[in-house]
């Protein structure tokens, strides 16, 4: 009997020989991995995604292409598979019908890039192996989405279970599509709108009393002027005294006149 020789990674790997239904966890505990990143699956198993938080998808790709589906749509896609918090209520289903490998990757952002790849019933050898895969998906410049959902069911998980409902195919009533997704953004697939209630709180007016400052006029008095009664009277009584002497020198003059003319006449008698 010939032993297959484990790498160290691969022996932590689960190993299935007659399991029906092997589960891969994509993102559990906030890890941008699949768990376990390789899964060794029969012939007839099928193989069950279950998606934690935030927003992660599952494309089947090429070894040589790491991060890129496989050309013509072939292989799966699952879309992507929103949970808010703890399993999303959707898993992704495939079955296993040769022994084939399988590699696939997360194609939300760069999630691809940063190790998040996976692979069923790897080769043998090591330079194929999942480790090789991973180192290639670090260089790769894009991470593509599938073009189509398809290659597996999109099934919903028993609430009570980790296990898939007794179903084969489930049509979303919300088309899953590709979200750019935060942490503190998530959408789900159905969308649950709880109504608001507006709550009115009462108004308090204060009445605002206008308050008169009384305004105080200070009447000016305007004082008396100062005006000299006895300067005035004497203004007067010199105003008298002047009239009073340029009369007394118009009655000497005419007097004069008078003499003056008595002497001429005196004179002419005389002659």
């Amino acid at each position: 009997m010939k032993l297959q020789q484990l790498t160290p990674l691969s022996a932590l790997c689960a190993i299935a020989s007659a399991a029906t239904t092997l589960t891969v966890s994509v993102g559990d505990n906030k890890k941008l991995r699949f768990n376990p990143e390789v899964l060794y699956a029969d012939v007839g198993s099928t193989v069950e995604f279950v998606y934690y938080p935030m927003n992660h998808s599952v494309v089947q790709g090429a070894f040589d292409s790491p991060c890129a589906p496989l050309s013509g749509g072939a292989g799966f896609y699952s879309g992507y598979v929103p949970s808010a918090a703890g399993e999303a209520s959707t898993a992704f289903v495939i079955n296993i019908t040769d022994k084939s490998p399988i590699y696939y990757y997360c194609s939300q952002a760069k999630h691809c890039q940063a190790g998040m790849v996976g692979v069923i019933n790897p080769p043998s050898d090591p330079s194929q192996g999942i480790l090789a895969y991973s180192s290639a998906a670090a260089g790769a410049s894009e991470n593509l989405p599938g073009s189509a959902i398809g290659g597996g069911s999109l099934i919903p998980i028993d609430a009570n279970s980790s296990t898939p409902a007794n179903v084969s195919t489930t049509t979303l009533a919300t088309p899953l599509t590709e979200t750019s997704f935060s942490t503190a953004a998530v959408q789900t697939a159905q969308t649950t709108t709880t109504p608001t209630t507006a709550t009115t709180f009462p108004t308090t007016t204060t009445p605002t009393t206008a308050t008169t400052i009384p305004t105080t006029t200070t009447a000016v008095t305007s004082g008396p002027r100062s005006t000299d009664a006895s300067a005035t009277s004497q203004g007067a009584a010199a105003s008298s005294s002047s009239a009073a002497m340029r009369l007394g020198i118009r009655k000497v003059g005419v007097e004069v006149v008078g003499f003056l003319g008595a002497l001429a006449w005196l004179g002419a008698g005389i002659l």
